[in-house]
């Protein structure tokens, strides 16, 4: 995590570039520390009401929020800490 926003979502530094480099068959799953985040959305209004949620934002970087909610927060998150990206399984 590089920093967050005023919302509290954080911003990595994993492109999208990054991950199309790789070109998986496997769709990406987002983990920070012991939490599975899910899998990359389209877009922030993809997630449920509270849930996490990460996404490419207008940057071009991935993001992690809570949709109506503040990821800093929720997760005791702070710049520095490691997010994962590992392909599932089909």
């Amino acid at each position: 995590i590089i920093y967050f926003d005023r919302f509290g979502n954080a911003i990595t530094n994993i492109s999208m570039d990054d991950l199309v480099e790789n070109e998986p068959k496997n769709l990406p799953v987002v983990i920070f520390g012991p939490d599975e985040i899910g899998h990359i959305v389209s877009t922030f209004s993809d997630a449920a009401n509270g849930s996490a949620v990460a996404y490419f934002g207008s940057s071009g970087y991935l993001e992690m929020a809570i949709f109506n909610g503040n990821f800093r927060l929720k997760f005791s998150a702070r710049p520095g800490d490691r997010v994962v990206v590992d392909y599932a399984k089909k």
